[in-house]
């Protein structure tokens, strides 16, 4: 096939992706302007090339070598510039974007030197600055990706694409400098693995997309489990038993007694199945129910569990069914309403990247991988934070020394405006 022909076809394949890149900006949520515009410099590229010259000629169409050689050259530092900036914004060590103002302005700089060295046949000094630039940028920029394990299949695709694009511009550099003699077809090689690599980046985009779909749906099957075990748990039949036991004997002893228990046992009740299919509520509801949970404890007992709420921040949102099991864990085995100063203590504050959330007593304690093993309440509620939030709570104990359960909450997907804190 005729070169000229052929690097036609790769221009045309270059104007497709240009076309996919720009039509995603606008049907895919997280697509971003930068690859569209890279990619349309790359168009610009292949169009200035000299590939592409040998089918103007073929054509008649009469060209400006010299408005082609500039073209051609701020085609690609446009290029690299673009890459650059879809680079810095896709990989961000540390959470931390590098610097481009430097490189831009290098860049921009070097587009005008490369003119005016042109008319004195120097051009190439100005393309050697800029090359040598911005390689020690992308390799400061590789190092910390790496450093902070960022690489993937894109990046390393994304930077054969930038590194090809300087070869074939530095190829067409030597052969306008008469130092190739003939650099015709190498605008097409040089094109044609990029094209290559984009189909390499497609490829790792739809198997990305399919993986996290899968996850996706691993995730839901795992929660409505989960919701399920919870449901399990908190309905079973020796509490209902228990509860209806303690409200006949408050109803033995006198009328308003067991109307308060009934009361407090059948809003706590309702509230439990109510939050069944909800995965976070806000913290104050939790509060609540724990609350009447403890109220409703107290009832029937000669000294009654004490409960104390040192809560300097309250506007987060928490796993349904999270804090339960840990009070009635305490409840039932620490012992803490024998004890003269025994209680039950739940503490939130706000530091600068978590909430902090710990819930502890004071009584006697226990072995944390007896209880973790056999309390299913406790496994459900770690495995509900864990699933829904991404964090694992830290369960402390010891004979002797009472409980401390610690949760870390990530504060950018915990906050919750008042007007939900309310409801």
């Amino acid at each position: 096939m005729d070169i000229g022909i052929f690097a036609f076809i790769l221009l045309g394949f270059c104007f497709v992706v240009f076309f996919v890149e720009f039509i995603t900006i606008f049907h895919i949520s997280d697509a971003t302007m930068h690859t569209a515009v890279f990619s349309f410099f790359l168009m610009l590229l292949m169009l200035f090339s000299p590939d592409m010259s040998v089918f103007f000629a073929r054509l008649n169409i009469q060209q400006n070598s010299f408005f082609f050689e500039i073209a051609s050259n701020i085609s690609y530092i446009a290029y690299v510039l673009s890459t650059l900036w879809f680079l810095q914004y896709t990989y961000r060590p540390n959470n931390k974007k590098i610097p481009l103002l430097r490189i831009y302005t290098l860049g921009g700089g070097c587009a005008i030197f490369y003119f005016v060295l042109s008319f004195f046949g120097l051009q190439f000094i100005a393309h050697i600055i800029f090359v040598i630039s911005f390689s020690i940028w992308f390799i400061n920029f590789q190092r910390r990706v790496f450093g902070a394990g960022l690489e993937n299949i894109t990046f390393a695709l994304t930077s054969l694409i930038l590194f090809c694009c300087t070869g074939m511009h530095t190829t067409n550099m030597l052969a306008c400098l008469g130092i190739i003699k003939n650099s015709i077809g190498w605008s097409s090689a040089y094109i044609l693995i990029c094209l290559l690599s984009y189909i390499g980046v497609y490829i790792a985009f739809f198997i990305r997309v399919d993986r996290d779909a899968v996850r996706a749906n691993e995730y839901k099957i795992q929660v409505e489990h989960m919701r399920t075990k919870v449901l399990n748990e908190q309905l079973k039949p020796h509490f209902f038993f228990n509860s209806l036991t303690t409200i006949k004997s408050m109803y033995h002893h006198n009328l308003a007694s067991g109307d308060q228990a009934i009361e407090l046992f059948s809003a706590f009740l309702r509230e439990r199945i109510g939050m069944i299919d909800t995965e976070l509520i806000p913290f104050k509801r939790e509060i609540e129910n724990i609350s009447r949970y403890i109220d409703f404890c107290n009832l029937n007992v000669q000294k009654e569990f004490r409960i104390i709420y040192d809560i300097d921040y309250s506007n987060f949102l928490i796993p349904a069914f999270s804090i339960q099991p840990f009070v009635e864990n305490t409840i039932k085995y620490s012992r803490i309403n024998e004890h003269e100063d025994g209680a039950l203590i739940i503490t939130t504050y706000r530091e600068a990247n978590y909430i902090m959330l710990r819930i502890s007593d004071n009584g006697v304690g226990f072995n944390p991988a007896d209880v973790l093993e056999k309390s299913v309440g406790i496994r459900n509620a770690c495995e509900r934070f864990r699933l829904i939030l991404g964090v694992e709570p830290n369960v402390e104990s010891s004979l002797g020394n009472g409980t401390q359960i610690t949760v870390h909450l990530p504060i950018t997907t915990q906050e919750v405006s008042h007007e939900d804190f309310d409801n």
